[in-house]
């Protein structure tokens, strides 16, 4: 445990350092947080002439946009889980919690003291996380925007009337798209027990722990917390 905590010490000091995913030190070297995008085909254009001596451009061919995978945690596990004493620079909420309290980052583990004093230090805004943040799955807000699909339209046709006469017809379907279900922004449901909430994710969760604060806790969203919502 000493070894591991001079280690730990020269780490955060730089006396030496630790590549990226570094295999022989995975709870302390940085990972990669960056989502992986995927890059799609585009079709090709070819140009011709119409009867009528105008010149044409088709398109044809598929676009894909691609698809981003899920961020990833930087810390060797989530922070509103006990474990391993976490890297102190994983994350910034692990830095203020570690300041407060240097063992959560050392060989006594981050602890349930630490879990909440990560909750404290969050719901106080002593540090903040984004959307959806991976290392701290039930306290971070979660994107509660709607998914929507987007349609397609027509083609549209130019040529000439018998009589000369310019005319335009529009030939395909426009679709508008559907919209998905409104996505909650607690880790779980309110009227289901489970881990503490995160005090702002809904407005009844806030008026819950104002009254007990063990509802967003280490204790837990428990019965009573569910009775009291």
């Amino acid at each position: 445990a000493a070894c591991v905590s001079k280690l730990r010490s020269f780490v955060a000091s730089s006396a030496c350092s630790l590549s990226v995913g570094d295999p022989c030190a995975p709870s302390l070297a940085p990972q990669l947080t960056t989502a992986v995008q995927t890059t799609g085909t585009t079709g090709t254009t070819s140009t011709g002439t119409t009867s009528t001596g105008t010149t044409r451009t088709t398109s044809t061919g598929t676009t894909s946009t691609g698809t981003t995978g899920p961020a990833v945690c930087s810390c060797s596990h989530p922070m509103d889980q006990e474990g391993f004493g976490l890297f102190m620079f994983c994350h910034p909420c692990v830095t203020v919690v570690c300041a407060n309290d240097a063992r959560c980052c050392g060989s006594s583990g981050w602890n349930a003291a630490c879990v909440s004093k990560l909750r404290s230090f969050v719901a106080s805004s002593a540090c903040s996380l984004s959307v959806g943040d991976p290392c701290a799955p039930s306290l971070a807000p979660q994107l509660t925007t709607a998914v929507q699909t987007t349609g397609t339209t027509g083609t549209t046709s130019t040529g000439t009337t018998s009589t000369g006469t310019t005319r335009t017809t529009s030939t395909g379907t426009t679709s508008t798209g559907t919209t998905g279900p409104a996505v909650c922004s607690c880790s779980h449901p309110m009227d289901q027990e489970g881990f503490g909430l995160f005090m702002f994710c809904h407005p009844c969760v806030t008026v819950v722990c104002a009254n007990d604060a063990r509802c967003c806790g280490s204790s837990g969203w428990n019965a009573a917390c569910v009775s009291k919502l």
